[in-house]
């Protein structure tokens, strides 16, 4: 066993592991979580969403995480982007794991959540998209949370 530093939500957090990790080097991680100032923002998460589609039609979302400032995607984390819509959105709500990701490599993340929507007006979809990114000396567990509106006509 060793300990590995985690930031959440900037936060140092020591953490006994095992030796299977979520892909920092063991050696140095103590000494990066005091070389990131807390707050800092590591990541980018971008919504781009059709802003108008017709009645009946298939609303496609990209949701995109991009590394900042020497971070990359952490390759071995079980991330995951959870979606909530409205009832006239088929499927309502649905979970994309990496695997789903249209894009999963160390500098992207990028998941196209869609839905059917079947009502005429504005839908509003919620998504939190749980994550890890990591430098060679830290790994960072961050949650971002995500809204789009589709109008249907």
């Amino acid at each position: 066993m060793f300990q590995r530093r985690l930031v959440i939500g900037g936060v140092a957090l020591a953490v006994a592991v095992l030796s299977l990790g979520w892909g920092c080097k063991r050696s140095t991680a103590a000494q990066a979580a005091e070389a990131t100032p807390p707050g800092a923002e590591n990541y980018r998460v971008t919504v781009k969403a059709p802003s108008s589609i017709k009645v009946g039609e298939t609303a496609v979302a990209q949701v995109a995480l991009v590394p900042q400032q020497g971070y990359k995607v952490n390759l071995e984390y079980p991330t995951k982007l959870t979606v909530s819509g409205p009832k006239a959105a088929s499927p309502s709500s649905q979970v994309l794991r990496k695997k789903d990701a249209k894009r999963f490599d160390k500098s992207m993340a990028l998941f196209t959540p869609s839905a059917k929507i079947t009502a005429a007006g504005k839908h509003r979809f919620t998504a939190e998209l749980a994550f890890s990114v990591c430098t060679d000396q830290e790994c960072q567990l961050k949650t971002a949370k995500i809204n789009w509106t589709a109008a249907a006509k």
